[in-house]
């Protein structure tokens, strides 16, 4: 009898070796495929906007270049969604910038509030065809 449990315990340190060593060489000779989570940022660039700024008797203006970045399902869907609304996305930055005074954007903080505010403009124009993750200045001059 001693010698059969013997023989037991052998054969289950032995099969537990096989398993272990079976797992390794698996995980080592085909690691397991790790998907890429992070999506490529997609940018889209709006045309140059010359705007009156409130409060100035249309003295003083603001040069504005925008960078949409954006995260969407389908490139082309995106793509086609901004060429389709970039009538109306222009409109709207037109019309909330020249109720722009100076002060509102004068200072780094007043030029992060905008952007923040043109990107829940713009993302209520886009709807769900897209998602507007940022929005970079590519020109800003005030004359």
């Amino acid at each position: 009898m001693p010698a059969q449990k013997n023989m037991m315990i052998i054969f289950g340190i032995l099969l537990s070796t096989f398993g272990l060593a079976y797992f390794a060489i698996d995980y080592f000779l085909f690691p397991p495929k790790v998907e890429n989570k992070e999506k490529a940022k997609t940018f889209y660039r709006m045309p140059t906007q010359i705007v009156n700024l409130s409060g100035t008797n249309g003295t003083r203006y603001l040069k504005i270049e925008l960078v949409l970045e954006y995260d969407c399902h389908s490139l082309e869907k995106a793509q086609k969604a901004l060429e389709d609304q970039k009538t109306i996305l222009i409109d709207s930055l037109i019309m909330w910038v020249s109720n722009k005074t100076i002060s509102n954007i004068d200072g780094f903080e007043n030029k992060e509030i905008l952007k923040e505010e043109i990107r829940q403009k713009f993302q209520k124009i886009l709807n769900d065809s897209l998602t507007i993750t940022n929005i970079y200045y590519q020109t800003f001059l005030v004359q």
